[in-house]
């Protein structure tokens, strides 16, 4: 507070008419006198429309979930979010996301971030009735109760405002076939060849991961089946690739041990 400094402003404590500018930078208060921001005004209310709902992504499901809010009313400027989360019986704490290029890796969430530009801020354009939606929450357990809290934060006095809740439980784990390995199963004559089981986790664990090695895989979704079809109907193109995979093979072998 300004008018608690041991040189206040000037004006603190004036008497003052709302909407006449009398008070400097300060602020004409409810009753009639000059007070600085944080006491002439309130933090934000509640967010509104509140909701968490299951995650579109059936394999991430049962430990991700799609959180969801309406921007509230604030006679501050908002500049972030407070979201927390709770187990049930357990502690509150930090929600987590995924990270932008590495999606297994949980980062606090940092709903305020601005994904186009480095250190930017998108709350501080945004406006009450603005829409939060597809916010992802990770590092979820399946099958468990959570309690899901969100509070904004005004940018003037760094106050919360009161917060909002809901609740969600998260589903079972749902298990789904093996993706394929088009060529190189019908290289070594069966999807459960030990050798596709390191192609795969090469490509789950370091393509997958990030949106290049994403539209790789896609691609290679589109022509494999063609190229395997070829390969097993050419015994000594099934030989030649099993000789091109080998040293690959080999080397993904050492780099995941």
């Amino acid at each position: 507070d300004p008018c608690e400094l041991p040189e206040p402003p000037a004006e603190c404590g004036k008497s003052c008419v709302p909407k006449r500018n009398m008070c400097g930078e300060l602020i004409c208060g409810d009753d009639g006198t000059c007070q600085s921001v944080c006491l002439a005004t309130k933090p934000p209310n509640p967010v509104r429309e509140l909701d968490v709902s299951r995650h579109p992504d059936r394999l991430r499901s049962h430990m991700w979930a799609r959180l969801s809010f309406e921007v509230p009313e604030s006679d501050r400027p908002i500049n972030s979010f407070d979201v927390r989360v709770r187990a049930s019986g357990g502690m509150w704490d930090q929600a987590f996301t995924h990270d932008a290029e590495q999606e297994l890796l949980p980062v606090a969430l940092d709903v305020c971030a601005d994904p186009d530009k480095v250190n930017g801020n998108r709350c501080a354009s945004l406006k009450a009735g603005d829409q939060f939606q597809d916010i992802d929450l990770t590092g979820l357990m399946p099958e468990t109760e959570y309690e899901i809290s969100v509070a904004a934060r005004d940018g003037k006095c760094n106050q919360l405002g009161k917060p909002a809740y809901a609740s969600f439980r998260t589903p079972a784990r749902e298990f789904t076939t093996v993706s394929p390995c088009f060529v190189a199963s019908a290289a070594y004559g069966s999807p459960l060849a030990s050798e596709i089981s390191v192609l795969r986790e090469v490509r789950d664990r370091y393509l997958a991961s990030h949106g290049v090695g994403r539209a790789l895989i896609n691609a290679y979704y589109r022509v494999g089946p063609n190229l395997a079809a070829e390969v097993r109907a050419h015994p000594w193109l099934g030989r030649a690739t099993r000789t091109l995979l080998s040293p690959i093979v080999a080397v993904a072998r050492w780099w995941l041990s």
